[in-house]
């Protein structure tokens, strides 16, 4: 999982280098196991919606069909948090309060939402309302 505050064309390929990374390391620790799945995932927080594709292969020059199918095919999964409604970021207080924090801490207009982002910290422990205001 990579977490970006604004979009970013070539975190797919920085996703592919950590499932690389992942994998490697797991082959020289369990040579005879199967490789596990590892499922990419971007987590943006941005002050504007993802715009790119979630292709590798978009990133690569244009090339036939018959070429383009032996390419590495990597999608990622994306969590875009500005298209969520807050209610529905989770309904879970605690990862709900984070992921709202997150959503809106990079935005010029976090002061407008604070009551939002802070709408359930009773529900927080003392540790977590330490990290809530220690995120940026």
């Amino acid at each position: 999982m990579e977490h970006k505050s604004s979009p970013k064309r070539f975190a797919r390929l920085q996703l592919l280098t950590y499932i690389t990374l992942i994998l490697t390391r797991w082959h020289a620790q369990y040579p005879r196991r199967p490789l596990p799945a590892v499922i990419p995932v971007i987590v943006h927080h941005g002050r504007t919606r993802w715009n790119f594709s979630p292709q590798l292969v978009d990133l690569c020059v244009r090339v036939p069909a018959s070429i383009k199918r032996h390419l590495i095919c990597l999608r990622h999964a994306l969590v875009d948090l500005s298209g969520i409604d807050d209610e529905a970021l989770s309904q879970q207080a605690r990862l709900r309060t984070f992921l709202k924090a997150l959503k809106y801490i990079r935005r010029r207009d976090l002061l407008l939402h604070l009551d939002t982002v802070l709408a359930d910290i009773r529900a927080l422990s003392p540790v977590d309302r330490r990290r809530l205001f220690t995120l940026y």
